[in-house]
Order: C-alpha cells, then structure tokens, then sequence
C-alpha cells in the first residue's frame, strides 16, 4: 500500500500508528510514503448475499481487491491479543490507480463507468438478484481540488443510468441512488 502526501512536511511528520502497523503486518502489507499528488477512483461492489467471484468476469478490469462474506478479516497468522472478525459484507473493488495518472478526477470516473457500461444489463440483473451496491469513490490529489470539483454532466447522466453511488474521500453523497 502506497500512501501519498501532498507536501513534504507532512511525510516528514507522519508516523504509521502501532495498530495500523499491527494490522499492516497481520496483513502482509507493505506501507510505502511517497510523495507525488495523486488522484483515483475506487468502484465498489458490496453487498452482504454478493458473490465476488460472479463479478469479476463482467469488468474488463484487474480487480484490486476481494472478499467474501464470513472470511476471517485478516489473512495469515494472527499475533496475540488481537481480535480478529469476520467480514460483514462481500466485496469486490477496482481502482484507477494502476491505469490513470491524470490528477482530473472525471477522467477517472469516466474511465470506470465505460469500463461497466458494455455489460450494464448483466450487471443490473446480477445486481438485482444480489442486492449488491455500486459505488465510487474518489480521491483527489490534494485539498484545493476536492471542493471545486463537479461532476460532468456526462459522468452524472452515465452513473444514473447505472444506478452508481459517486462519493467524494469524506464520504458526501454527490448523485442521491435511484429508488
């Protein structure tokens, strides 16, 4: 896992916490700090009765992560003293970071809502057999950007045609889901 900071004063001055580093290392997950302004878009498929592994052939996308639900939260062996639980809800989540470098983050949302739309009917009826949630969430490389920022129109109308959920990185809904 790669930690970005948009200055230096921050990287020097960040520490990992010793739980998250606990965690990391329950994990098998490398935190690296680096430095570059970054922008990404990370979509979501959660639902508590989703299969991942029926996903994954519908986005022409390598998958960034998965999970199923009732496997143990953390892989490998676990130390002493922590508590491990079982996860809630099935997962399965693609980011834009290993294929887009552009700090405008439409260009990333853009990107992931055509990767959807060739198979959106297939998608809507396993989603609807499923009861799964799409999401979208975005990450933006530095403050300034974040409360500027607007969704295109073209974004917008593709991601209520598919019923997609685009959130920013603190979490305010930017298109209410179709009921």
């Amino acid at each position: 896992m790669t930690c970005y900071f948009n200055d230096r004063e921050r990287k020097a001055n960040w520490k990992l916490s010793p739980a998250n580093e606990r965690l990391a290392r329950a994990l098998d997950i490398e935190i690296d700090p680096e430095e570059e302004p970054r922008a990404h878009a990370l979509l979501g498929f959660i639902g508590a009765q989703m299969n991942p592994d029926h996903i994954l052939p519908l986005v022409p996308l390598e998958a960034s992560s998965t999970r199923k639900a009732g496997e143990l939260a953390v892989k490998g062996p676990v130390e002493p003293g922590v508590r491990v639980t079982r996860i809630k809800f099935s997962g399965c989540f693609y980011s834009t970071s290993r294929y887009l470098t552009s700090l405008e983050i439409n260009d990333h949302i853009a990107f992931l809502l055509a990767a959807l739309q060739p198979r959106a009917a297939e998608i809507a009826a396993l989603r609807q057999a499923q009861g799964f949630r799409i999401e979208i969430a975005c990450f933006f490389s530095d403050e300034t950007r974040k409360p500027a920022w607007r969704l295109s129109a073209a974004n917008e109308s593709l991601a209520r045609a598919l019923d997609i959920e685009i959130e920013n990185d603190i979490a305010m809904g930017l298109i209410p889901r179709a009921r």
